[in-house]
C-alpha cells in the first residue's frame, strides 16, 4: 500500500506512489532525517525522460520538448526499490542529500529549494 515508508538506520524513505515500470517512471519520494531534517526529490529514468520529450514534442509542451525540468530531479537508471535506496544511502553517506533534493518544510507543508 502506498505511500510505502521504509526505515533504514538513521532515516525513513517514503515512497509516494506504486512504481509501474522500473525501467521507464517517475517518482517522488521523501526522505525523513532522525535529525528532523525531511528532503523530498524527484527520481527519474533515462528511458522516462525520453518518452516525456518525445511526448512534449508531440503536444507542443516544455516549447515543443526543446527541454524538460523538474524540482530536485535525480535521474536513475532504474527505480528498483534496491536502487532507490542504495542511491538515497549513498547520497546521505556523502552528504549530498541536501544538494540533490529540495528541503521539505513540514511545519508550513511547502517545498523549499
Amino acid at each position: 500500500m502506498y505511500p510505502k515508508e521504509i526505515r533504514k538506520t538513521g532515516y525513513t524513505v517514503v515512497i509516494i506512489h506504486e512504481i509501474e515500470d522500473t525501467e521507464n517512471d517517475n517518482i517522488d519520494v521523501h526522505v525523513k532525517l532522525d535529525s528532523g531534517e525531511h528532503y523530498i526529490g524527484s527520481l527519474f529514468t533515462i528511458a522516462n525522460l525520453q518518452k516525456l520529450m518525445q511526448k512534449n514534442i508531440d503536444t507542443g509542451e516544455y516549447n515543443s520538448g526543446q527541454y524538460l525540468w523538474a524540482s530536485d530531479m535525480v535521474i536513475m537508471r532504474d527505480l528498483k526499490e534496491e536502487t532507490i535506496l542504495e542511491t538515497i544511502q549513498y547520497l546521505i553517506d556523502k552528504d549530498e542529500i541536501h544538494y540533490t533534493f529540495g528541503s521539505y518544510d513540514s511545519d508550513e507543508k511547502k517545498h523549499k529549494t
